[in-house]
């Protein structure tokens, strides 16, 4: 996959991927152009300096925009993406999803698998050192099995949104988020 370099490499590559996904009505589009909304408006935000640190804002959305990204080329290069983008993009496949619906799967998929992976890449091993923060850690092993646990339980919130009923009902009944076992509340 390739990486984004900055915001401005950020939007060409968002610009790449969807153009072929309008082209082709595929319903992936919906999140992909809200998304790279979204982008547009940070760019317009960092440039104007309305962050308290853009550098750090601009690398971490470079890199949570990455991770989505990189599922998207994933998914359309035939390889499988992780379990919360497959359930998405598979979405697609169903006929009468209406584009609020196939937005709120991508958001839901995003923040719910991709947040958490974004801010542990771009916060610094100094950033990292906050005594409250060296007690919780616990190494390589013990991040990739509960990667491997936050990925079932965003497959399972998303494969929730996909199954038939009203999406935004199922959102305020059973809130947007899911929740890692032992994570404090």
């Amino acid at each position: 996959m390739d990486r984004s370099h900055g915001i401005d490499g950020l939007i060409g590559r968002m610009e790449g991927l969807l153009a072929p996904l309008q082209a082709s009505g595929d319903p992936g589009r919906y999140f992909l152009a809200t998304y790279l909304r979204t982008t547009l408006a940070v760019r317009e935000e960092l440039d104007r300096g309305g962050f308290r640190d853009t550098a750090w804002v601009e690398r971490w959305d470079v890199a949570f925009a990455d991770l989505y990204l990189d599922a998207l080329e994933a998914a359309q290069a035939g390889r499988r993406p992780p379990e919360p983008w497959a359930v998405a993009f598979g979405a697609g496949e169903r006929d009468g999803f209406p584009p609020l619906r196939h937005v709120l799967l991508g958001m839901n998929a995003h923040i719910n698998y991709d947040l958490g992976q974004s801010l542990l890449a771009v916060i610094s091993e100094e950033e990292f050192d906050d005594p409250e923060l060296l007690a919780r850690r616990q190494g390589a092993d013990a991040y990739t099995a509960r990667l491997a646990e936050l990925e079932r339980l965003a497959a399972a919130r998303v494969a929730d949104l996909v199954a038939p009923g009203q999406v935004v009902l199922k959102l305020a009944v059973k809130g947007f988020g899911v929740r890692l076992p032992d994570a404090p509340a």
